[in-house]
């Protein structure tokens, strides 16, 4: 029923209810203007006792006959009220939008009116031998003795049932129940098939778009490592002449020491420089879902500033102004990841000769944060700024930037997709994204994001953690197909008091366990081996010695890879490229952890 068919009957009815009223104020008030009168009156002689014995009579009888008359005529103007009423009421029910139907306390229908004929696709004679549907009686069913007291309260209650027509149709209903005072339930009832219908669909439509999106953003991971390619490519032939050249020299310098010391120092920072940077690009490259977590945006500003020197053109100077304890923010590191290295390959395109390109990280004034934020609940927010001393761009450019099927003007096409993804990337963590940039004088992408609010009980400083120390006396086995890393391994083990065993595919690695697993305290493998991969291996080695500490090694290891590896039984993982002290270090803490 619709709200002014509702309100058309609480018109009707509180009509109804003030005329009852007023007919008995009026007959109230002619009584007693009869009793005024009739003293008026006694000087006619027909009236007067002292000379007629019947005046009494008469009297009683004119008062009744006048009384008489005006409370019919009342009563009849009162049942033509009542009728109008009823008449009124019977419009409204059989011509409601809704389904209507009155039923006793047992279920048994006692009325319904047109629409619900419609709905269940039924005569109302024959829904008159119908019991009240259990998708109208919900007490039949789950929350039973609940759904019973609010009833008794005279609460209205709120259900949501399937239902299956005569003709099979399939429905959908949402009723609404009321237990009048005389103990008989009211319900209307509304059919949402189409509604529900319609919101799996959105349902769907909204997982498509984010797997859309997940996808887009994927593309644009991989299309942004493809730009860094050529500086990617430099900087691993520098990282490489420096150690080819380094070894090349260790003869000649095998007898001064300190000229020794120096190259042995310049292949190990080159060697760090390259693992630091294999590892940024895994990270970045490796598809996974949005993990939100604690996120230090400095640190990630920092890296991907190391990242950019390594990889734009020398005549770009990259320059991070970071501001000190910069609150954190929750987020996900790759996408913010991947949003501010867009901005920054955004801004190594804009400036084709050269420039300056700054990266700053500051908490906003309350003033600003106040406007940015407006009616939102947030109190306070940091901003990452990406600035370029680039060509600029026009309003016009400005305007269509963040659609990413933009192609009205040629400086668009490259930029475009980038940026709508940054857009959406901020979005994600409710933040906000500005543009300000005019033509010649550069451009300034600002992030804005809400913080979190600072832990007290993180910020008390924590026990150290006492030393731990990398000797041993247990044996370990080496899975590794990779002889020069392995030797490595083994020597810095060995080095320390362990004994080692060594294999190189993972048959060979079995059935050395296999032999020895008495003693063996834990296996180092590699993820992709020869024969047999590094997580059949650990559930191998777990079903013979559940006891036995399992390393996992591996280049890439992605948030699916990890989840499996933790199914089959890994203790630990080590990425690769590893140094000995991280070997050591991995080793003895598993073998010090109780199974």
């Amino acid at each position: 029923m619709t709200q002014n068919e509702g309100q058309f009957v609480n018109d009707s009815f509180e009509s109804t209810g003030t005329k009852i009223i007023q007919y008995t104020i009026i007959y109230v008030l002619a009584s007693f203007a009869w009793m005024l009168v009739s003293d008026q009156l006694a000087h006619l002689t027909i009236l007067n006792p002292l000379t007629n014995p019947w005046a009494s009579t008469l009297e009683g009888l004119f008062f009744v006959s006048v009384t008489g008359m005006v409370l019919y005529l009342l009563m009849h103007r009162l049942a033509a009220s009542v009728h109008d009423f009823e008449k009124s009421y019977k419009i409204v029910f059989d011509h409601a939008s809704d389904s209507i139907f009155l039923a006793d306390a047992s279920g048994n229908i006692l009325d319904a009116n047109e629409k619900a004929e419609e709905l269940l696709g039924s005569w109302r004679s024959e829904i008159l031998q119908m019991k009240m549907p259990e998708f109208l009686y919900p007490w039949l069913s789950d929350g039973a003795q609940t759904n019973v007291d609010e009833m008794k309260t005279g609460k209205p209650i709120l259900a949501e049932r399937s239902f299956i027509r005569k003709d099979g149709k399939k429905l959908v209903l949402e009723s609404s129940l009321r237990r009048l005072p005389d103990g008989r339930v009211l319900a209307i009832v509304r059919d949402v098939t189409e509604k529900r219908r319609a919101e799996e669909e959105l349902r769907r439509e909204e997982q498509k778009r984010r797997q859309l999106e997940r996808q887009l953003m994927q593309t644009q991971k991989i299309e942004s490592l493809g730009s860094l390619a050529s500086g990617i490519a430099h900087d691993f032939n520098n990282i490489l002449n420096i150690i080819g050249a380094n070894a090349a020299l260790l003869p000649q310098r095998a007898t001064d020491p300190t000229k020794l010391s120096k190259s042995v120092s310049d292949i190990s920072a080159a060697s760090d420089r390259g693992a630091f940077l294999v590892k940024q690009l895994l990270t970045f490259a490796r598809e996974s879902g949005t993990v939100l977590e604690s996120v230090d945006l400095n640190q990630i500003v920092h890296e991907i500033v190391t990242m950019v020197k390594e990889t734009f053109p020398k005549n770009i100077v990259v320059l991070e102004n970071l501001q000190p304890n910069l609150p954190r923010i929750v987020g996900d590191r790759i996408g913010l990841h991947l949003a501010i290295l867009n901005l920054c390959v955004n801004a190594r395109d804009a400036m084709p000769q050269g420039g300056e390109l700054v990266l700053t990280t500051l908490i906003c004034e309350p003033d600003k944060t106040q406007v940015l934020l407006q009616h939102r609940t947030e109190k306070r927010l940091v901003e990452v700024s990406v600035a370029d001393t680039g060509i600029g761009m026009s309003a016009k450019t400005r305007e269509a930037l963040l659609d990413p099927f933009s192609a009205g003007e040629p400086e668009i096409a490259d930029t475009s997709f980038g940026l709508s993804l940054v857009h959406s990337i901020v979005q994600t963590h409710q933040g906000l994204f500005d543009i300000k940039s005019e033509p010649e004088r550069g451009n300034t992408f600002s992030v804005y994001l809400p913080t979190v609010e600072k832990d007290k009980k993180s910020s008390t400083k924590s026990t150290e953690e006492l030393p731990l120390l990398l000797d041993g006396t247990e044996t370990i086995l080496i899975i590794e197909d990779e002889e020069m890393l392995a030797e490595i391994v083994r020597f810095a083990l060995e080095s320390r008091g362990y004994k080692v065993f060594c294999a190189h595919d993972g048959e060979e690695g079995l059935k050395v366990f296999s032999e020895n697993h008495v003693e063996i305290a834990a296996v180092i493998t590699d993820q992709g081996l020869p024969k047999m991969e590094g997580t059949e291996i650990i559930r191998r080695v777990k079903k013979i010695n559940p006891g036995t500490k399992v390393v996992l090694a591996s280049g890439f290891i992605d948030a699916k890879a990890r989840a499996e590896m933790l199914e089959a039984g890994a203790d630990a993982f080590m990425q690769k490229p590893y140094s000995p002290a991280n070997v050591l270090k991995i080793v003895r803490k598993v073998i010090n952890e109780k199974s």
